[in-house]
């Protein structure tokens, strides 16, 4: 679901890797964890996880874990590792980031509060608004929540 829509977020022509695979479904999540923490740059240079520890963005580096349970993380760090071995940047392009969340039909089809606020802040600090798109239940009518930066 993030993949497909990846040249939206991080600009519209990939520079240098643009002709190199990108994340396949069966990679586990803990080597793309590794993967983004060494290579994912929200900024021209600046690695992301580098960033949060210097800035003391303890609570955006505990919800990006692997063992976080809310599925956006995980989506975020598979579209991120994809994104940068396909080449894109996320700081080209002016587009929003589109995010969708499907599930806790019973909190009205949006994910814990943990993440509302981890989403405010990543649009803080990549600068991009995020989009993040749910359903109040299964087959309601497709709702948005904009974070912007």
């Amino acid at each position: 679901m993030f993949g497909a829509i990846y040249r939206r977020w991080f600009g519209t022509s990939p520079q240098g890797g643009g002709g190199t695979a990108g994340v396949r479904p069966e990679e586990g999540l803990d080597n793309l964890y590794a993967e983004f923490c060494r290579t994912f740059c929200h900024r021209p240079g600046v690695n992301f996880m580098d960033f949060l520890k210097a800035e003391g963005v303890t609570l955006m580096i505990d919800w990006l874990q692997p063992a976080t349970p809310c599925a956006l993380p995980k989506g975020f760090i598979r579209l991120a590792v994809d994104a940068t071995r396909k080449g894109y940047k996320v700081w080209e392009g002016q587009e929003p980031i589109i995010m969708n969340y499907e599930g806790n039909w019973d909190q009205g089809g949006l994910p814990g509060r943990e993440s509302l606020d981890a989403v405010s802040v990543l649009a803080q600090i990549l600068g991009k608004s995020i989009k993040l798109y749910y359903r109040e239940k299964p087959e309601g009518e497709l709702m948005v929540m904009e974070f912007k930066p």
